[in-house]
């Protein structure tokens, strides 16, 4: 991964550097990084890198992150002949499909060779089955809306008549779906 820095001052930059490699270095990912002072020589050069930091807020996000990426949970199953690995908080949805599921995340749709019960089982609290063809990660609701929820991604899924109070509660909590009421 390369990576450009441009901004806040030399020290800071260095500091930044620094912090960069060391968090990158605890979930095994090496980066190349350069830091800019100079915007016409980093626009010049910007198609060369992976990501380039501009703003000082979004960098210290971006070490925040990777400072708890080793801690994110994760699931492994078997997709085909191979194992995959996913971050459960990168899990949109997970959508049956007779002897399979389809796991959806924030980058890619996954077929694997697994049943919605099995699955279910490996998945932790977040997930909440809104029919019994899918699996939602609560993380990701944006809103419910009569017998809908709907994703962050902006993805509409139905939700079972027979399932809607436990979604909402779960989703709202139990006092504040009693005040709605």
């Amino acid at each position: 991964m390369r990576i450009a820095l441009y901004g806040i001052g030399e020290d800071q930059l260095d500091k930044h550097k620094d912090i960069l490699r060391s968090r990158l270095s605890v979930v095994n990912q090496q980066a190349e990084i350069h830091c800019y002072q100079n915007e016409q020589k980093l626009y010049k050069d910007m198609s060369n890198y992976d990501v380039v930091f501009l703003r000082e807020e979004a960098l210290r996000q971006f070490e925040d992150y990777i400072m708890y990426a080793s801690d994110r949970k994760k699931i492994t199953m078997k997709a085909g002949k191979e194992l995959r690995s996913f971050y459960l908080d990168d899990i949109y949805y997970i959508e049956a499909d007779l002897n399979r599921v389809h796991l959806m995340t924030n980058r890619e749709e996954n077929i694997l060779p697994i049943g919605i019960t099995e699955t279910e089982e490996l998945l932790d609290e977040r997930f909440i089955k809104v029919h019994r063809s899918y699996l939602v990660n609560m993380d990701h609701i944006d809103r419910i809306s009569n017998r809908s929820v709907y994703l962050d991604n902006g993805k509409k899924i139905a939700v079972s008549k027979y399932r809607l109070r436990e979604v909402k509660e779960h989703v709202l909590g139990r006092e504040s779906l009693e005040q709605l009421q």
